[in-house]
């Protein structure tokens, strides 16, 4: 087995549920973003395509408060699309929790 020093371990900023030491810091409501088992993004229940969820979310991180996003992939999507999810939260250094799809 090779390990390597060069992996960053927190390269995405992602919270999974769970107990935590720290209370939550944001006091807004989650953005909720929701991934169908065909790749269909959905934010807040608003159907969109991967160009506008990147805009959307770029709007909401623009307005200057804490944000953070919820993303509920469904259990058959392929990686690729919540992967993607997670870079547009990353490049926007918005914080994600990864739930269960409802």
């Amino acid at each position: 087995m090779l390990t390597s020093s060069l992996i960053i371990p927190n390269a995405l900023n992602l919270k999974l549920p769970g107990k935590s030491r720290v209370p939550p810091s944001v006091t807004q409501k989650p953005t909720n973003i929701s991934i169908s088992s065909s790749g269909t993004y959905y934010i807040n229940g608003k159907k969109l395509n991967l160009a506008s969820l990147d805009k959307a979310i770029k709007r909401i991180k623009s307005d200057g408060r804490d944000v953070s996003i919820t993303i509920a992939p469904h259990p058959k999507v392929a990686n690729e699309h919540v992967v993607a999810v997670l870079d547009i939260a990353f490049r926007y250094r918005i914080e994600t929790v990864l739930t269960d799809y409802r």
